[in-house]
């Protein structure tokens, strides 16, 4: 007995919205038969778009160079910006079956480098982390940092600078943070059987006095679950926003800074 086994085949209807960017594109080409080249291409990408999204992957057509009238005029150009992969581009002789696409595209993804916390001790900090006193002195706007950020230690305080190594990363959120930057501080520090004390801190730069009310920080675990109790939210009023755990060798955790749409994430090994 034999099997026949049909080739995955996946339908997409396209819309009205996309024949009618096919044509837009295509009316940039004084050329009948460039013009075709380019209506077709744009079909494609769109199609390629929808079967993406369908399968959870975030797209950038705006990013694409089968997007842009003059790389449209250039080449024959077909390719679908992946966000966190980069363009997608399928030339006819490298073409492989559809259902192989999914699992190219996960096998390829970036994969994440987690900072080392236990290299601070050493004083190796990974590529745009800086000790606090860099960071003070980095910019004269960000000694107004160094006032807002600081606390009176208590006698028992693991945190205490004797005990402990800081670093910080300076950032912004997109235009929700045009004029808010704000510094990302992680402090560690030896605790009880040889877990380490963490404490995440944000709080702002320069002039800026306060945080942008309703900017979140939050610790997720390994998996990307949100840890009970390690969530905070800055108010109208706050300098400064911070949280406190303890985790053991080898353990992985991400602290999250957002507001509204925008966030930025950072992953880190104990």
């Amino acid at each position: 007995m034999s099997y026949t086994i049909e080739p995955l085949t996946f339908t997409v209807t396209l819309t009205l919205s996309a024949h009618s960017k096919a044509k837009q594109f295509a009316r940039h080409q004084s050329n009948p038969q460039k013009a075709k080249q380019v209506y077709n291409n744009t079909l494609a990408v769109s199609a390629v778009n929808f079967y993406l999204q369908c399968l959870g992957f975030e797209t950038d057509l705006e990013k694409s160079d089968s997007w842009n009238p003059a790389m449209q005029s250039l080449m024959d150009v077909a390719d679908l910006e992946v966000k966190a992969l980069g363009k997608l581009e399928l030339p006819l002789s490298q073409l492989r079956s559809l259902e192989d696409l999914p699992r190219y595209l996960r096998e390829n993804q970036p994969q994440t480098v987690a900072i080392d916390l236990r290299q601070w001790f050493e004083g190796v900090f990974t590529a745009g982390w800086q000790t606090v006193d860099a960071l003070f002195s980095t910019q004269a706007t960000n000694m107004a940092l160094s006032t807002r950020s600081a606390e009176p230690f208590r006698e028992n305080d693991p945190f205490h600078p004797a005990n402990s190594v800081s670093a910080g990363k300076q950032f912004d959120l997109g235009m929700q943070l045009a004029y808010h930057r704000v510094v990302l501080m992680v402090t560690i520090a030896p605790g009880a059987n040889e877990e380490v004390d963490i404490r995440v801190r944000v709080c702002p730069t320069g002039k800026q006095r306060y945080l942008p009310p309703g900017l979140q920080l939050i610790v997720l675990d390994e998996s990307g679950a949100t840890c009970p109790q390690l969530e905070a939210q800055a108010k109208s009023d706050d300098n400064w926003i911070q949280l406190e755990f303890s985790g053991e060798p080898g353990e992985r955790f991400s602290v999250k800074v957002g507001l509204g749409d925008e966030s930025l994430t950072e992953d880190f090994v104990i």
